[in-house]
């Protein structure tokens, strides 16, 4: 199945709209070399039926990691923990394969996606938490500047107040 992209769309969008996930949506469509970049008409492939838990990926020329985690929406320590074999993560080489998982965030946290006229500060202010742990959950940000829109960032999960209890 494919769908047509038009003004105002996102992978993110997309994927949310179809019910997977951006790692699936990349994955059907390796074309797609930077995720922020689709244009108005392009169409794109949705995956249908059973979807892979983790593909193998192949180092390309000019591939870093951080490049890597964040085409597939994930965080630079989720990709590590994929893929245990890789000591020194400045230290890849073309046609070296890699473990691209689908993996859910860490414990106690959840996935958000970046909305408009969001800031890591305010997203921290409306969840409860600090930009900086935002950033501590996050390594593959390293401009708290520079966030965009539909990025899938991991935001702590805040405990539920009981009924009656004084904070």
């Amino acid at each position: 199945m494919y769908y047509e992209v038009y003004p105002g769309d996102t992978l993110w969008t997309i994927a949310r709209k179809y019910g997977i996930t951006m790692f699936h949506l990349l994955v059907a469509n390796p074309e797609i070399t930077n995720p922020n970049l689709i244009y108005y008409g392009q169409l794109i492939r949705i995956p249908l039926g059973v979807l892979p838990d983790s593909i193998i990926y192949t180092i390309r020329p000019n591939d870093t990691l951080w490049m890597i985690s964040r085409y597939f929406a994930l965080t630079l320590d989720q990709l590590l923990q994929s893929n245990p074999q890789i000591v020194t993560p400045s230290l890849i080489y073309i046609g070296q394969q890699i473990n691209i998982s689908s993996v859910a965030p860490p414990p106690n946290t959840r996935l958000y996606a970046v909305q408009s006229g969001d800031t890591l500060y305010k997203i921290a202010r409306r969840l409860g938490t600090t930009d900086g742990e935002l950033l501590r959950l996050n390594l593959g940000i390293t401009n708290p500047n520079l966030i965009y829109l539909g990025q899938r960032i991991v935001v702590p999960i805040k405990p539920e107040t009981p009924p009656g209890c004084i904070v």
